[in-house]
């Protein structure tokens, strides 16, 4: 899970709006604060969690758990905090990067496209797939499986983007296909960009153009010309 959050902009003269109508300026910045919540999460789904240069969205899970709340009941805690992925664990090395490893297998299973939707979600676990075997090429290992015909291997990996055999059937019809790459780690960039969309000009102009709008509001309902 990555967050952001902001209550920068509302601390200057606290003392004084208190005094005139702090529930006012309380009340005013809150709707500023949810309404730019709602701006930056529509942002980040939109840039960030729909494919390059952020994640392509395979499941959506990460898009759907992540939104924004505002808490705090005066002007000196009142925040707004966006939460990304909320419960999802890979958010965080998605945002700020970081090496897997496997906790205790001496090896991490990729699942390649055989084992794979069009849209790059593994359909199985190599623990589910029966009858599998570690074959060595070039140098890597993999998890494979030999299926009695390519027709049988389809429809036991069903909707496989991509089947992946090791040569043409052999001669009694049996086939082999890849399912897994074996590696003992992998490096995940940063590329959820959570916090460089929310310093981006256009996310920060928002911010700053709804608080100066929330003030004059706030001003104008306790009875100030501004």
């Amino acid at each position: 899970m990555a967050e952001m959050e902001f209550n920068e902009f509302i601390n200057l003269d606290a003392i004084m709006r208190s005094a005139i109508g702090g529930n006012i300026f309380v009340d005013e910045y809150r709707k500023a604060f949810k309404k730019h919540g709602r701006y930056y999460v529509s942002t980040m789904i939109r840039e960030r969690l729909s494919g390059r240069p952020g994640l392509k969205r395979r499941t959506g899970d990460l898009a759907r758990s992540t939104n924004s709340i505002t808490v705090g009941n005066d002007l000196r805690n009142l925040t707004m905090i966006a939460t990304i992925g909320r419960a999802k664990r890979y958010a965080a090395i998605h945002e700020f990067s970081g090496v897997i490893r496997p906790k205790r297998a001496k090896f991490l299973t990729v699942p390649l496209d055989s084992v794979r939707t069009a849209s790059g979600v593994p359909r199985f676990k190599a623990s589910e797939i029966d009858d599998t075997f570690t074959i060595s090429l070039r140098g890597k290992l993999f998890i494979a499986r030999s299926f009695k015909s390519l027709t049988v291997a389809r429809s036991i990996l069903r909707r496989a983007k991509n089947l992946l055999t090791l040569g043409p059937p052999r001669k009694n019809g049996r086939i082999t296909v890849l399912l897994f790459k074996l590696v003992p780690s992998v490096k995940i960039p940063a590329r959820l960009g959570a916090r460089d969309t929310f310093i981006r000009k256009d996310v920060s102009d928002n911010r700053k153009i709804l608080i100066e709008k929330a003030t004059k509001r706030a001003w104008k309902r306790a009875g100030f010309k501004n």
